[in-house]
């Protein structure tokens, strides 16, 4: 890890609501936004994305912490890590998009790019670059 990237760390407890993690992770990156799946589980396979679950759902309805957990979100990590990390650690199927002018796009196809890279993308292809 880079010792001159501040440690950013998003802080999931039980009672907090989908939305609130979306709101502290779209203050951390402005540029990208997560979304919660229930998942389809299908035999011998990793969980599909299912119907979206709602903003105002409690984290305890789909997840089996029973206590504050951090997720590390600092910039050098790669949308990979940090979808693996909210499906392996909070049991919550994670997408995270990309801003793209006024739309928002699947980050699928550029997963191994970190978080940094993808908000910067996002920034540029909404025009509000310096």
């Amino acid at each position: 890890m880079n010792p001159n990237l501040p440690e950013m760390n998003l802080i999931i407890r039980p009672e907090n609501r989908i939305q609130e993690i979306q709101m502290e992770f779209n203050t951390l990156y402005p540029y990208l936004k997560v979304e919660f799946y229930r998942p389809i589980l299908t035999p011998g396979k990793f969980p599909n994305r299912g119907q979206r679950i709602e903003g105002y759902e409690p984290v305890r309805k789909y997840s089996k912490i029973e206590k504050p957990c951090y997720l590390a979100l600092n910039s050098t990590r790669t949308i990979y890590e940090v979808e693996s990390d909210f499906q392996n650690v909070f049991a919550l199927a994670a997408e995270i998009y990309r801003k793209s002018g006024n739309n928002w796009i699947e980050t699928s196809l550029t997963d191994q790019w970190t978080l940094e890279h993808q908000n910067r993308e996002g920034e540029l292809l909404s025009g509000n670059h310096s």
